[in-house]
């Protein structure tokens, strides 16, 4: 019993102690908590990783994708395609709402045709350059493909002028 009286006591004594110096300049004016930008690191490691593994923004380009692939006895060659047809994926994937709206837009109805508009998108995106690349701590290989703005637009035309003609015949 005694023991928990002076635990209580304790307890007390110390949020009082507490209360009492937290603010120590005697002012009111709160600083912001300032938080670092996060490092990014390669998943599961402790290894740096360049930014555009992480945030995938890069500066000049409108719609970016990083691409992966994890170490294979197939090859370099193998690697860099693979991790490139995951890229495209992800970039066909950012793209479908936007071309769905451009092709909505110039017929005037909405469109549900999302197979159609994914293979012309992928057929489109055949031709898409690996900006960047760099090789995780395990082997992994990531790359960057994207679009500047101008480049977003013309294949937005593109594969629009596309659909609409596969849909006349």
């Amino acid at each position: 019993m005694i023991h928990k009286f002076i635990f209580v006591l304790l307890s007390v004594s110390m949020l009082i102690g507490a209360y009492a110096f937290g603010d120590s300049t005697g002012t009111s004016t709160q600083i912001a908590n300032v938080s670092k930008p996060k490092k990014c690191l390669f998943p599961k490691s402790k290894k740096r990783a360049p930014d555009w593994v992480c945030n995938i923004n890069e500066d000049n380009l409108a719609v970016t994708a990083v691409g992966s692939f994890a170490k294979s006895r197939a090859g370099i060659a193998f690697m860099e395609q693979m991790a490139a047809a995951d890229a495209r994926v992800q970039l066909a994937n950012k793209l479908r709402g936007s071309v769905q709206q451009k092709i909505a837009g110039s017929e005037g109805v909405p469109v549900n045709d999302n197979d159609l508009i994914s293979q012309i998108t992928s057929e489109q995106l055949q031709g898409t350059k690996v900006l960047k690349s760099v090789y995780g701590p395990r082997g992994k290989l990531y790359v960057l493909m994207g679009f500047d703005e101008e480049g977003v637009q013309k294949l937005h035309e593109k594969i629009a002028a596309d659909y609409l003609a596969q849909k006349r015949k």
